[in-house]
């Protein structure tokens, strides 16, 4: 092919004016070249409306189990402070036995491991007790806290209650521990200190279970940026504290925050969200590893950035070699106009896998036009199929069919737009999820004629499938601690109550269906106003919905409950649509 732009403008190959169908291609060429333009921007676009999902997902996801995690936390310490306060009593009573015992009860009602000593220092610091003292050779050793913090802080009247100290080595244990005590009084006179030495093995390996990316992590600090647990890498950290910068993000206004950063420890860079356990002064910070979170994602990002390439390239050929054929004039003036009014159409769609579809007037089908990537989306080769319907169906997946085909017989009838999402083998026997749309064009000898397109939903399928997997987590770790989970639809006013909020009141789980009016019919009449008031003020306002409140019971009876939750989801307008929350037996 010749341009000779010399002579007189736009003469191509033997110096002949233009003519209509070369303009008319010409012209085409242009469409498709803006059409592709934009195909891309859109593209290029929803690509990155994929990675801003994916980020607020994650950030969604790590800042739910940072608050969850902080609630468990929060729930063992208060237990660890009761029964604290019932070895202090117990040993204040001066009946060694009875303490004896008190001590034995405490280890059995806990989990093995969790405690690696209770001790008694008198007022100079001295260990009077400690269950590790059993033999007369420890008894006879003289081992003293004197100079540990978690003494000093009672002598010096530092602090009241329970006291959450660094973690140290035992002098008595020679393993690391998290040093809770508690200040002794004899008439009114400090007289010593009541310690329970807290494993953090026990707590990493609870936080170990949560997670299960290989380099996800959950951090316990106290606010001081003394680290007490770590889910990994523990041994490293144990005795150190994160840096100074870290602990001036934890700022005393705030109860839970957000944070990027790569880890000191292992080199890491993770997603971080932390939460104050409320009560005490301590932080749960856990990290998602923000590589293994976009490393499918970019992958599948990049597969279809090389397909896509491939087939605009092969597009860009195809209207090329066009409009060579168009300057030869080998095409009928009937097929270029029915060529040209088909393009058109098709270039109106959104480029995947791009087809034709027809049902003549006489109900035989057929597929007038498929591109490469329709056959390749579905995992056949188009040689081998040659628009055989029959052969495709075969690559659906047999769940999918009746549904399938129920979507094209309502369109057919209704004449109206086709859009279905159904899964496909691919060539390796791997499922994957389609999603379709065509568009149906009336045609002049009675039959129907769909624009449409197909493209690959995958990673959309899978990115909702981790969501569900998250929050099935979230109810296993709420499960952990014995609440009930519930759910609430604030559009719809369906609320989803847990097995376990169904047999906290006494009822068999899902024994009768739960929305909001039926759920204010339980709350007992004095505290209903209460009630709404705080949810209304936490859907308005955002603040904090924590209430107690009494639930009808199986029996009529009525149960304390303390209820926490939070709005979730909102929509565009900020309106409430979905929360998520939690029912405690404070009876």
């Amino acid at each position: 092919m010749v341009f000779d732009m010399r002579a007189k403008p736009f003469r191509l190959l033997n110096a002949e004016p233009l003519t209509q169908t070369a303009v008319a291609v010409w012209v085409g060429l242009c469409c498709v070249l803006l059409a592709t333009v934009a195909y891309w921007t859109v593209l290029v676009d929803s690509h990155r409306t994929q990675r801003n999902f994916t980020e607020a997902q994650s950030w969604l996801r790590v800042g739910q189990m940072s608050h969850a995690v902080s609630v468990q936390v929060q729930t063992l310490l208060s237990g660890l402070d009761y029964t604290m306060r019932g070895l202090e009593s117990d040993f204040a009573d001066g009946e060694a036995d009875v303490f004896q015992h008190a001590v034995q009860t405490t280890f059995d009602a806990y989990p093995a491991g969790t405690f690696l000593q209770i001790a008694v220092a008198d007022e100079s610091g001295d260990i009077v007790y400690s269950n590790l003292q059993q033999d007369a050779q420890t008894r006879a050793a003289k081992v003293s806290i004197r100079d540990r913090e978690h003494f000093q802080v009672h002598a010096n009247r530092e602090t009241m209650g329970m006291f959450i100290g660094r973690p140290v080595q035992g002098r008595v244990s020679h393993k690391w521990t998290i040093q809770l005590s508690r200040a002794l009084y004899r008439q009114g006179r400090f007289s010593g200190v009541l310690v329970l030495s807290l494993s953090p093995d026990y707590i990493s390996g609870y936080f170990q279970s949560i997670f299960d990316g290989a380099k996800d992590v959950i951090l316990l600090l106290r606010t001081d940026g003394v680290y007490l647990a770590r889910s990994q890498g523990q041994d490293e950290v144990m005795g150190r504290s994160v840096s100074d910068v870290r602990v001036s993000q934890f700022a005393p206004a705030m109860e839970r925050g957000t944070y990027e950063a790569e880890s000191s420890v292992d080199g890491v860079l993770r997603m971080y969200a932390w939460s104050r356990v409320e009560g005490y002064p301590l932080i749960v910070s856990a990290g998602l590893d923000k590589k293994a979170i976009f490393e499918s994602l970019e992958e599948s990002l990049e597969r279809g950035l090389l397909r896509n390439g491939i087939g605009t390239a092969v597009l860009l050929l195809a209207v090329l070699l066009t409009l060579w054929l168009a300057r030869q004039r080998q095409l009928s003036e009937r097929m270029r106009l029915q060529g040209e009014r088909r393009f058109a159409r098709l270039a109106q769609e959104v480029p995947g896998g791009l087809f034709q579809f027809r049902i003549g007037a006489d109900g035989q089908f057929q597929f007038p036009f498929t591109s490469p990537g329709f056959f390749e989306l579905h995992g056949a080769r188009a040689d081998a199929v040659r628009f055989a319907d029959h052969e495709l169906l075969k690559r659906v997946h047999p769940e999918d069919l009746p549904a399938l085909a129920t979507s094209v017989q309502d369109s057919v009838g209704r004449k109206d737009v086709w859009e279905h999402k159904y899964r496909v083998y691919g060539p390796g026997g791997e499922l994957r999820w389609l999603h379709g749309h065509a568009r149906p064009q009336q045609e002049e000898d009675g039959s129907l004629l769909w624009h449409g397109y197909v493209h690959d939903v995958t990673q959309d399928q899978a990115i909702q499938e981790s969501i569900r997997h998250s929050e099935e987590r979230l109810r296993l770790t709420v499960g952990a601690v014995r609440d009930g989970l519930w759910e609430w639809d604030c559009r719809s006013g369906h609320v989803e109550w847990d097995a376990r909020c169904y047999q906290m009141l006494g009822f068999e789980p899902g024994q009768f269906p739960m929305n909001y009016d039926a759920f204010c019919a339980m709350v007992h009449p004095s505290d209903r106003a209460r009630v709404l008031a705080r949810l209304q003020r936490h859907a308005e306002a955002g603040a904090d919905f924590r209430v107690e409140m009494r639930l009808r019971g199986s029996a009529d009876s009525w149960l304390w409950v303390e209820s926490r939750g939070e709005i979730t989801q909102r929509d565009a307008d900020g309106k409430p649509v979905r929360m998520l929350g939690t029912h405690t037996d404070i009876q």
